[in-house]
């Protein structure tokens, strides 16, 4: 009973950090600032949302790939949003002032 209400609360916690980085991505209009927005659901929501997973199912198969996805997103998000920053940047000055 209790398990299934920290999933709960795990699970409308972490939908709700990817829904408000959703909701702020879709009302920027800069690349750079919507990049911003990415972290939070990376590295806040997805592992919210595993923990729910693995709260409700425990260590079984599922629970071990929760685990998995929220490790890796935590770890891959920082280099993939560098990554991608770095590109932005590169084509930016491409393309010359505005």
């Amino acid at each position: 009973m209790i398990a299934e209400v920290v999933a709960d609360v795990l699970l409308g916690l972490g939908v709700a950090v990817i829904a408000a980085s959703s909701l702020g991505m879709a009302l920027l209009d800069d690349p750079l600032h919507r990049l911003h927005l990415v972290t939070p659901a990376a590295v806040l929501g997805v592992p919210l949302v595993c923990a729910a997973v693995v709260v409700r199912d425990g260590l079984d198969a599922s629970g071990l790939a929760a685990l998995a996805v929220a490790v890796l997103a935590v770890v891959t998000s920082p280099l993939l949003a560098q990554a991608l920053a770095r590109s932005i940047e590169v084509r930016r000055q491409a393309e010359g002032p505005r």
